[in-house]
């Protein structure tokens, strides 16, 4: 798998801007440790309201990081 083709699980911010709140990289070279650590933190975004999609890395490293919301303060 290409490293910039990885999936990264990811959170929008709630506003509904589509700014991301949240990533994290899902290789499935990962240790099993990091696999559940992984798992633990998207289940936290989901807990706090949050849909979760899936993304290549290198769409993320060039996504808006920035509310719109937040922005304008």
């Amino acid at each position: 798998m290409n490293a910039d083709n990885t999936p990264c699980y990811i959170a929008r911010c709630l506003c509904g801007c589509g700014a991301l709140r949240f990533a994290a990289v899902d290789d499935p070279k990962f240790s099993p440790e990091h696999k559940a650590d992984t798992a633990e933190s998207v289940a936290e975004m989901i807990k706090a309201g949050y849909s979760i999609e899936r993304m290549p890395v290198d769409e993320v490293r060039f996504a808006n990081w920035t509310c719109a919301k937040e922005a304008k303060s």
